[in-house]
């Protein structure tokens, strides 16, 4: 077994990392591209983007499989895309995603919550602007992590305010807006 077995660290394999290709299901026309992926779920905070106006000067993706998606959520993703600077794709996995990833410069996550965070890990490998709130994995192990590293976090919160070394910047769900 031992000639048959790769060791993936926490779950991840980094290999994919190595090289990324260029993503030709890329449609926009702006240097700045944002994105959220993940599910369709209304504990991901999307009413938050799905409310938001989004600057034309910035492409935005969704990338949301239709597969186990929340209705009215998913359809209301699908109207928001204009095919002009905001676009949905169906899923990406493996090489493709990772592709994606490394051509963004931000991934947007406003869960509400998020233990594990998979996809925040894969963004920060890809060095991507990683926006989300401080819950789960990302406010009590990566904070602490990226810290040590010399990188300054900020959290978005319901309140305004600092904890500890982070500043807080509030994200007032109900108006679907967030301080700057």
């Amino acid at each position: 077994y031992k000639d048959k077995s790769v060791t993936i660290h926490n779950g991840l394999n980094l290999k994919i990392w190595d090289k990324q290709r260029d993503c030709d299901f890329i449609r926009g026309i702006n240097k700045i591209l944002f994105c959220y992926i993940g599910r369709s779920s209304a504990m991901k905070g999307l009413d938050t983007i799905l409310n938001s106006d989004i600057p034309d000067d910035i492409d935005f993706y969704f990338v949301v499989s239709e597969k186990n998606a929340e209705e009215p959520l998913f359809t209301n993703i699908k109207n928001k895309c204009n095919n002009k600077n905001i676009f949905h794709i169906q899923g990406l996995y493996g090489q493709d995603k990772i592709d994606f990833l490394s051509a963004t410069d931000a991934v947007i996550m406003p869960s509400k919550h998020e233990p594990a965070g998979i996809v925040a890990m894969e963004a920060l490998i890809t060095k991507n602007i990683l926006i989300t709130g401080g819950t789960g994995l990302v406010g009590r192990r990566l904070t602490p992590l990226l810290h040590a590293k010399g990188y300054n976090v900020s959290y978005l919160s319901l309140k305004k305010g600092k904890n500890g070394e982070v500043t807080l910047y509030q994200w007032d769900i109900e108006n679907c807006k967030i301080d700057e």
